[in-house]
């Protein structure tokens, strides 16, 4: 099928104002019209020339708050997507949505493989693999999710550029909890938590620090909390908590979730600074502000909601 050309003069073969879609004289640059790219001639008033906007209202929205002199910066929205990068120390916990902050990041911590938490990571190694060849990749996963993770990669459609540019084999680490993974400026700790899957929670301690900087809590019911509120012992606390409304406790301990209620109780244990609220449900914030009020007046530090 043949497209109309423009014309002399401007108008498209058959007469009548230039289509969108009509091609325009080779002589010139490319512009944005529509969905399309077609040349602009040099003499063509710029002023026509459309250029893609911003989408306003993106979802999910990518947030950023500085505490504990670490940068927090990511997505957490319950069931969505959950992925979060500490910049200065090069690592991502979770990448269930890629974005331009958590590919620059040399490490991921992967808490569980529920693809909320782990569907990013095609998108990952792509990039990695394209654009950061000169910089070392991990990806540190679950020990049971490993193989099976492995397998699946190993006969992809669409992975063969990056199979061909780096070793998945090494780039995939398993851990356990009590594994250790070396930062750049810092140390990661695995720990065991309680969720419907093998999931790992990290301690992330800064060089010659001894309390950590940063817990990242994953997703899991709130029982290894109760018997060692200790594990959150830190400078920030990402803590999930995927159910707010009253009536949903039963529902939050039968999926081995937490429930706003449950933070409530056990936060006056709690010796963390800040605590940030994270995997929250998609609601209005001043709805998750009100709800959220009571564990604020019980917490003695700092509560974030990761929301807006």
């Amino acid at each position: 099928m043949r497209l109309p050309v423009a014309a002399p003069g401007g108008s498209a073969a058959g007469g009548g104002k230039p289509r969108p879609y009509d091609v325009m004289p080779r002589l010139g640059r490319p512009y944005i019209t529509g969905l399309d790219s077609v040349w602009c001639p040099y003499n063509r008033d710029v002023r026509d020339v459309l250029r893609p906007r911003a989408v306003r209202g993106q979802f999910p929205p990518e947030l950023e708050v500085r505490v504990g002199g670490l940068t927090m910066r990511g997505t957490s929205i319950a069931a969505r997507a959950t992925a979060f990068a500490v910049p200065e120390l090069g690592v991502a916990l979770d990448v269930g949505r890629l974005t331009p902050t958590i590919a620059a990041q040399g490490t991921v911590l992967l808490s569980h493989a529920h693809l909320d938490h782990l569907s990013g990571v095609l998108a990952y190694l792509n990039l990695r693999a394209r654009f950061h060849r000169d910089e070392p990749t991990r990806l540190v996963v679950p020990a049971d999710v490993a193989p099976p993770l492995g397998e699946a990669l190993a006969v992809m459609p669409g992975m063969e550029s990056v199979r061909k540019r780096m070793r998945l084999d090494e780039v995939i680490v398993p851990a356990s909890p009590g594994s250790e993974v070396v930062l750049a400026g810092g140390l990661a700790r695995a720990f065991a938590v309680d969720h419907s899957v093998q999931t790992l929670g990290w301690s992330l301690r800064l060089e010659s620090a001894v309390r950590p900087a940063l817990v990242f809590a994953a997703d899991s019911s709130l029982e290894p909390f109760r018997a060692d509120p200790g594990l959150l012992d830190a400078r920030v606390a990402v803590v999930e908590c995927t159910f707010v409304e009253r009536g949903r406790r039963l529902a939050a301990r039968l999926s081995r979730h937490a429930h706003l209620a449950d933070w409530v109780e056990l936060v006056p244990r709690l010796a963390c600074d800040v605590l940030v609220l994270a995997h929250l449900p998609l609601m209005a914030l001043p709805d998750l502000e009100s709800l959220a009020e009571p564990l604020r007046r019980a917490f003695a530090g700092t509560l974030v909601l990761w929301a807006r």
